[in-house]
């Protein structure tokens, strides 16, 4: 993921570790059962969520696609909204990571965190100041995810060309 979230951070203007935290909050560090099942670590809902006509059709298109083997979206529980909601299903982890990216580049709140150049702490904030986030303490997890773990350390690696490998040796990121 640490590849996936340097090609987001470039496309988005923040920093890896900003999206790393993002992605481990989401899918509860790969221990969420929905995000396992959708392939979606991004929690990105469907577009039959809600209850109006288009919704409903969506829902019955769907669920015959989901009859013949090709789940579009599951049924899951937001803990935070306190709700359910459909969530997409996702092909793999690279898609799920582009539409992630895709989505949050449209929020003003982040074109503004761009434009302003700022920190993690401030992006933090901005992503709760977004549609894309419910949860109220948002900036205040992301920023302690970011802390605790020390992320910011991979973005200085990073800046420095430095070869990123997991515990046993194995390559996770080479910028050359």
């Amino acid at each position: 993921n640490i590849r996936r979230a340097v090609a987001g951070a470039l496309e988005l203007g923040c920093k890896p570790s900003f999206l790393l935290a993002h992605d481990g909050i989401e899918c509860a560090w790969g221990d969420s059962k929905l995000c396992q099942e959708t392939n979606n670590p991004g929690n990105i809902k469907c577009t039959c969520n809600g209850t109006s006509k288009r919704a409903r059709a969506f829902r019955a298109v769907h669920q015959r696609l989901a009859d013949a083997g090709h789940p579009v979206c599951i049924r899951g529980f937001d803990k935070i909204e306190k709700s359910n909601h459909y969530y997409k299903v996702m092909k793999d982890n690279s898609q799920a990571w582009a539409e992630k990216i895709k989505i949050l580049r449209k929020y003003n709140a982040l074109k503004k965190a761009k434009a302003g150049g700022y920190t993690n702490k401030g992006w933090c904030q901005a992503l709760e100041n977004s549609p894309y986030s419910t949860d109220i303490y948002c900036a205040e997890k992301m920023w302690a995810v970011i802390s605790q773990f020390d992320l910011e350390a991979i973005d200085q690696a990073i800046e420095k060309n430095y070869c990123i490998t997991t515990d046993d040796g194995n390559y996770a990121l080479w910028l050359p």
